[in-house]
């Protein structure tokens, strides 16, 4: 009546196991901030702005005009759009329900300086949006030379302003929109090379843009990409300021999958002789704003995909794999829990088993980290293998020597 008894100690044993595993596997695995789902978009405006980032993204009511200063630093400040409300509670904005943020570094040489300590800056107030969204990715949507500033960071390009150090890219920019960038330089505006920093930056040939553009892109193709392009004024005069050519990203340098449309748009506000009553300046363009809103939903939705390689491997849980359920497992550890029964009972009836106890304690540790490795991988095949390794062994040196036994008395017979 041995049998038995072992049997359903075993069994009791197994289901106490099973029991604590389901509770263990039924905790939800939080990420490191509150929502993994979150997805803030910052707006970064361009050279000089005519303004700063307040002025330039409001007038267009790309934000809403109570702000809040999250983050600064020596020339530059971070506001957030507080959320905007209704009688029915929180009112969408164009980016959905989704934080938003504006970078201000008119302060930094007026927005004139170099575009590399200037994509230092945006680096920086990433991490500023990150802290106070709790994100891990951003999605932004960058004027003029701020689309360099984005494409700079995401290079490994970005310096420190103060030191010259380089900072680097920290794989947190999920997607990105630029809105009448100079990506491929000015070859038409002469005056630009005798102006700013930022300005002879811009300029085509540049030793910046020159890097910039290096093929091939470091840039993850899997980046969600969205160019606008500015050509009121027609495909070689473009938006006032660069031509519609000059705008597009040159081959090789952006995602394959980047989408590019063109806005019967001009550059900004304030250009000197452009007649703002036949022509729209691109951030007061209805049109850009809602393609603006379009892309970022859709980036939202690659985004919330579970089973999306995340860009920074924060922001979702892996699926698991094998088993994909809790009665999987269950089901093999009931199966795992009889060979061990089994066994154990062989190894009571029969003290002498064949195995060394040695070789045992070695092989259930061999079984232990076996099975440690697929419990985290969540591979049920790999539990089953492994915790079915050491009793296996067991009976198996059992079995073998019963047959040397039974081989012995018979030559003696």
């Amino acid at each position: 009546m041995e049998c038995p008894r072992i049997i359903r100690t075993c069994l009791v044993s197994l289901a106490i196991m099973v029991a604590i595993l389901d509770a263990l596997l039924s905790i939800p695995v939080q990420p490191a901030y509150a929502s993994p789902q979150v997805l803030p978009v910052l707006l970064v405006h361009g050279y000089d702005a005519f303004g700063n980032a307040k002025s330039d993204w409001i007038t267009g009511s790309w934000m809403a005009d109570d702000l809040r200063e999250v983050g600064h630093g020596e020339g530059w400040v971070v506001y957030a759009s507080a959320a905007q409300t209704s009688a029915d509670g929180v009112a969408p904005g164009i980016f959905g329900n989704a934080p938003v943020y504006a970078l201000d570094y008119h302060g930094f040489h007026d927005a004139k300086g170099r575009l590399k300590p200037s994509a230092g800056i945006l680096s920086m107030a990433i991490d500023v949006v990150a802290k106070d969204s709790r994100a891990a990715d951003v999605y932004i949507i960058a004027h003029s030379q701020g689309g360099l500033m984005t494409r700079a960071v995401m290079e490994g390009l970005a310096v420190d302003p103060h030191d010259g150090s380089s900072i680097p890219y920290k794989n947190n920019i999920f997607g990105f929109m630029t809105i009448d960038a100079p990506h491929k330089g000015s070859s038409t505006n002469l005056l630009m090379r005798f102006l700013s920093g930022a300005s002879k930056d811009m300029v085509a040939g540049s030793r910046f843009l020159k890097e910039l553009n290096a093929i091939p892109t470091s840039i993850r193709e899997d980046t969600f990409c969205s160019v606008a392009v500015g050509d009121a004024l027609g495909e070689t005069k473009g938006d006032g300021l660069f031509s519609a050519d000059e705008q597009k990203p040159m081959d090789g340098t952006v995602p394959s999958s980047t989408e590019v449309r063109s806005f019967a748009v001009v550059h900004g506000r304030g250009m000197k002789g452009m007649d703002y009553s036949k022509y729209t300046a691109a951030l007061d363009s209805p049109q850009v704003r809602d393609w603006a809103s379009v892309r970022y939903l859709q980036a939202l939705e690659e985004y919330q995909k579970p089973d999306r390689s995340p860009s920074t491997g924060a922001n979702t849980v892996p699926a698991r794999r094998g088993s994909g359920s809790i009665a999987g497992l269950i089901a093999v550890y009931l199966v795992s829990g009889l060979v061990w029964g089994l066994a154990y009972w062989f190894g009571l009836r029969n003290g002498r088993a064949g195995v060394r106890r040695r070789a045992a304690w070695a092989r259930a540790v061999g079984m232990f980290l076996l099975l440690v490795v697929g419990f985290g991988a969540m591979d049920a095949p790999m539990i089953l293998v492994s915790s079915l390794a050491l009793p296996c062994c067991y009976l198996l040196g059992w079995n073998r020597m019963v047959r040397s036994r039974l081989g012995a008395s018979t030559k003696n017979t």
